[in-house]
């Protein structure tokens, strides 16, 4: 689909290079992303080569100018080669002047092995910061001086972990020497760009890694320290060899390996962080973590708070944590409770949330327990899934027949349509709606009495 760019550049006598992760991802032979360009040709060279060829081209960016050529549905970046400024506040550069040759602009990229160019005439490799040799290696470093790289764009720290966990590579140790030599850096990166760098290291096949480097350099620390604390609380027992963090961390892969979304992923994350505060010694030798699960739940509308998720986000993450030890307390193996409380579940939160929390208990429990009978109980989860049909019918009377027909109103039509839910999805009674008004009208008192209704007469 690019044919058409090189043919129109080449025709132009401008110089064309893919340039980045397209390269990269080429050599590293794994689907590429986006093909960007870098070229000689300013900005308005580029959009008059387009008019001239009937493509369809605008100028983006309001620091750095680049034009999207539009091909075959596709937009396409062509930037102008550049060298950047100095960066006072530690993400964008002040000021750029366009470079002469692709050498300059490869320059100021981030690690060895996204400044790398492919001619695209020609299709000879341009290496001069020996990413090639790196990607041989299976390291990540980045080009020049570390500190000099970083202190430019603090964002690079988290790329940097991010990358590790993509490629599984070696992190280059003066690198990791360098960030651990101020870790504080990464508080100064706001919170949206913190929260999206998390997202994309969730999409990793291990993001254990990039956490573990991030505990290791003193970066977790900075953003995320509820989740770093945990490495000083043991699990389960006193003399258990793994912490906390450790558990938290291994979850995580599990819910990565069983394709959990970065909801459940967050989920995963935070699952056990009111640990800290709940711990306490149970016997001689056992700890206890009595509450830790709403107490987590707390403090993860805090941190997602901190990093601007949204509301529905928040909700959905903290009902997963508040509610994470839930499947773990059927231990008499009943499909049919089982099958029950998720039925539950899927009226009042929806079926993806339902799904979400199976994923994070297979997750916890396959860390926390690999013995016999817990391997039992995990097959029932999977019978359950397997054979649940998660769709429970919506109960066919509304909270405004609830309301005229008892005559209340507020809180309490909630409560009473609770309790109807509930004994239509344990099939104590038909969702049959002139069967549910007429218990409505016949058996006001006492559903008002189970439901926990109080009126004033």
């Amino acid at each position: 689909m690019t044919e058409k760019i090189i043919e129109v550049m080449k025709k132009a006598g401008y110089e064309l290079y893919y340039v980045g992760g397209c390269v990269r991802d080429e050599i590293l032979k794994i689907p590429c992303g986006d093909i960007d360009f870098a070229t000689n040709a300013r900005p308005e060279k580029l959009m008059k080569i387009a008019d001239d060829n009937g493509i369809k081209a605008k100028q983006v960016g309001r620091q750095f100018p680049v034009v999207l050529f539009h091909v075959d549905g596709v937009d396409y970046e062509i930037a102008t080669y550049r060298k950047d400024g100095d960066y006072s506040n530690h993400r964008h550069p002040d000021t750029f002047e366009f470079a002469d040759t692709i050498y300059e602009d490869l320059e100021r990229r981030d690690f060895r092995m996204n400044a790398l160019a492919r001619c695209a005439y020609t299709k000879q490799l341009v290496d001069p910061f020996r990413g090639f040799a790196d990607m041989a290696n299976c390291v990540i470093s980045t080009v020049g001086n570390p500190k000099a790289r970083f202190d430019e764009d603090y964002l690079r720290i988290l790329r940097f972990f991010r990358f590790v966990a993509k490629f599984d590579f070696k992190p280059d140790e003066a690198a990791l020497a360098e960030i651990s030599s101020n870790p504080g850096r990464v508080k100064e990166i706001v919170s949206e760009r913190v929260y999206a760098e998390l997202v994309k290291m969730f999409k990793t096949r291990e993001p254990s890694i990039a956490f573990r480097l991030m505990h290791r350099t003193g970066v977790l620390k900075e953003i995320l320290p509820e989740v770093d604390a945990l490495y000083v609380v043991g699990q389960h027992h006193v003399k258990h060899f793994d912490d906390a963090l450790t558990h938290t961390l291994n979850v995580l892969d599990y819910t990565a390996y069983l394709g959990g979304d970065y909801i459940t992923q967050f989920a995963a994350l935070f699952h056990d962080i009111g640990k800290l505060e709940t711990a306490e010694r149970v016997g001689s030798d056992k700890i206890g973590y009595h509450g830790h699960a709403q107490r987590g739940a707390d403090l993860a509308i805090e941190i997602m708070t901190r990093l601007k998720f949204s509301n529905a986000d928040k909700d959905d993450v903290s009902f997963l944590v508040h509610n994470h030890m839930s499947l773990h307390h059927f231990d008499d193996g009943s499909e049919r409770n089982i099958s029950k409380y998720l039925r539950r579940i899927v009226a009042k939160k929806g079926k993806e949330q339902a799904y979400r929390l199976l994923t994070l208990s297979f997750a916890d429990r396959l860390d926390c327990f690999m013995g016999e009978m817990d391997l039992d109980r995990i097959q029932i989860l999977d019978a359950v899934v397997a054979r649940l049909e998660l769709n429970p019918a919506k109960l066919n009377i509304n909270g405004f027949d609830i309301m005229k027909i008892l005559g209340i109103k507020g809180e309490k039509v909630g409560a009473v349509k609770d309790m109807l839910e509930d004994l239509v999805l344990e099939e104590k009674i038909p969702n049959d709606e002139e069967y549910l008004k007429f218990l409505l009208t016949y058996s006001a008192e006492l559903v008002k009495k189970l439901a926990g209704v109080v009126t004033s007469k």
